[in-house]
């Protein structure tokens, strides 16, 4: 190997001073003085993976996010010997900007290239939690056990359980380890969470104590203020004032001034006071929105509705599943679908599963229909009956799947389950798309503009006229408007539908005192009123969008 010059040592020995002062400035936070001899020495060494991800994380650090996924792809791309530091970096970037599945495949992925020890509990804890926001609660749920096994006395790791438990419709099992947080990391957010899971599971009284103990600790947690909100609690006068503050205060992040307004929307409207309460909610959905591809979206179910013809469906595969017991509620969110599970889960022989994301998981793994086989379609039913059935015994006759949107995918129900119950709930278009509107949804992202949700709501009456007219399903309606002024009568229908016997029981819902893990998990606590019908007149002046874009449909709810 032929010996270096003296200029060529003293340009290497200048590039290694040149780096130690770049790690020594990014380590002090002088991340713009960092960055320039970062760039520097990678163009003497453009594949060094380290370097790369140092100024990915700069890039990261001021959120030029396309320039920092570019920077650890080519760091994990150029690596030798891989490292897990890489995949879990750009995990960490993915999972912050909402990619989840693409987060997933990086955490897979840095799991598969670590050793065990320190940094591989921190991927497990990343890719764990991420299995969960991703819907993946059963292998989320695995990890976290796995984790609680070597640190049972971390509150991250507790609390990230209750989370999986909350979202696997397992409240009443998350709400001990949630108190066990508390008791070792009594911080606000905590706190602020097991209220909610207060609410959750009918308990109201203890969610306002928990609430107002955060706020004491942090009077500008807003989690904590848009749960006492949500719930109907009273503000003294000093205390509105306070949180009419907290929503113009631009120092709070986007998400937290979007909260605090759904909340005193809620408060506002609950007080008759409907102008502001509007005022409230539309800088709250502006806030809270994201891009919706409305567009995208109508093009998918029109071509839905010209594939699923009468002359396509008889050549569709079938699992061969003969099981009567699922009943399917569908229809728009805020549409009663939470109070048609809450009467039909108040029958001694019916279990209500809640909110599975398993239709929507099978859909994605499936793919294309023209696909299928019926091999297929047998192993995706019985994935399914794991998540319906986990916790049934053999004395339930019918188990609901409380999934609004599973109405997209009735043609493959039909195809898994062909014996199914369907019940479409049906509302006034008006007060749906209103309700929509004021609610702060998890997995909802088309709510935020009466354009995008009047579009999507033809769009769902559209193809669930399709239905009716080509899938050979039993389909049971519900109207929202006739269940709240006849409730004993609609419920005995509804029952008897199902073929199961009457039970005093279901025309007394709010007694029912399961979990409810929806947007009106402290609705369903209440007897059930009529209050709600005809809301959208309270706010008819600032409707227009809306009735603009529902047309026709508009037009006949509002003459209705």
């Amino acid at each position: 190997m032929p010996r270096k010059s003296k200029r060529e040592r003293r340009q290497e020995r200048e590039q290694k001073a040149r780096l130690t002062r770049a790690l020594k400035l990014h380590q002090e936070g002088k991340l713009d003085e960092a960055l320039p001899i970062y760039e520097l020495y990678l163009r003497h060494d453009p594949r060094n993976s380290e370097i790369l991800n140092a100024i990915g994380s700069i890039h990261k650090h001021y959120k030029r996010y396309p320039q920092a996924i570019d920077c650890y792809t080519k760091a994990i791309e150029y690596a030798n010997p891989s490292s897990p530091i890489y995949n879990f970096n750009l995990g960490n970037l993915l999972s912050d900007i909402g990619k989840n599945e693409e987060a997933l495949m990086a955490y897979r992925q840095a799991m598969d290239e670590s050793e065990p020890g320190v940094l591989q509990d921190k991927i497990q804890f990343h890719l764990a939690s991420n299995l969960a926001n991703t819907g993946y609660h059963d292998e989320s749920f695995g990890h976290f056990q796995a984790l609680m096994a070597k640190f049972p006395d971390d509150a991250s790791v507790l609390n990230n359980f209750a989370n999986c438990l909350q979202a696997m419709m397992k409240v009443e099992e998350a709400i001990p380890y949630q108190e066990r947080v508390v008791e070792m990391a009594p911080t606000p957010a905590y706190i602020s969470s097991l209220g909610h899971s207060y609410i959750y599971t009918g308990q109201l009284d203890k969610a306002r104590e928990h609430f107002r103990r955060a706020l004491s600790l942090d009077p500008r947690y807003c989690a904590s203020y848009f749960g006492l909100l949500k719930i109907g609690s009273d503000l003294t006068p000093s205390e509105e004032v306070d949180v009419r503050e907290l929503a113009a205060d631009m120092s709070l992040t986007d998400m937290d001034r979007s909260l605090v307004s759904f909340g005193l929307a809620q408060y506002f409207d609950k007080r008759g006071k409907y102008d502001l309460a509007f005022q409230y909610v539309s800088e709250a959905n502006r806030l809270f929105g994201q891009e919706y591809d409305i567009d995208g979206h109508e093009r998918e179910l029109n071509a839905m509705i010209e594939y699923y013809t009468p002359e396509v469906l008889p050549t569709l595969p079938s699992s061969g599943s003969l099981d009567d017991r699922p009943v399917f509620i569908v229809g728009m969110p805020r549409s009663g679908t939470s109070l048609v599970e809450q009467i039909i889960s108040s029958h001694p022989q019916a279990f209500g599963a809640g909110e599975l994301l398993a239709i929507n998981d099978i859909a994605k793994g499936l793919g294309a229909v023209d696909t299928h086989t019926a091999d297929h379609l047998k192993q995706s039913t019985e994935y399914y009956f794991r998540r319906l059935y986990r916790d049934v015994d053999d004395s339930i006759l019918k188990v609901s799947d409380k999934m609004p949107q599973n109405f997209l995918h009735l043609a493959l129900i039909y195809t898994l389950l062909p014996k199914a119950t369907i019940v479409h709930c049906k509302r006034n278009p008006l007060d749906i798309c209103l309700s929509c509107y004021m609610q702060p949804f998890k997995s909802v992202n088309f709510s935020y503009s009466f354009e995008v949700l009047g579009r999507w709501y033809l769009s769902y009456e559209r193809l669930m006229e399709h239905w009716k007219r080509v899938l050979p399903l039993k389909v049971v309606e519900v109207q929202y408007e006739t269940l709240v002024a006849n409730l004993e009568s609609e419920a005995r229908r509804l029952v008897t539908s199902l073929g199961l016997g009457w039970d005093d029981r279901c025309a007394k819902p709010h007694l029912n005192k399961r979990a409810v893990y929806t947007a009106s998990d402290y609705q369903v606590r209440e007897p059930v009123y009529g209050r709600s019908v005809g809301r959208w007149r309270n706010y008819e002046k600032h409707l227009g969008p809306l009735f603009e874009a529902l047309g026709d449909t508009g037009d006949r709810a509002r003459m209705g």
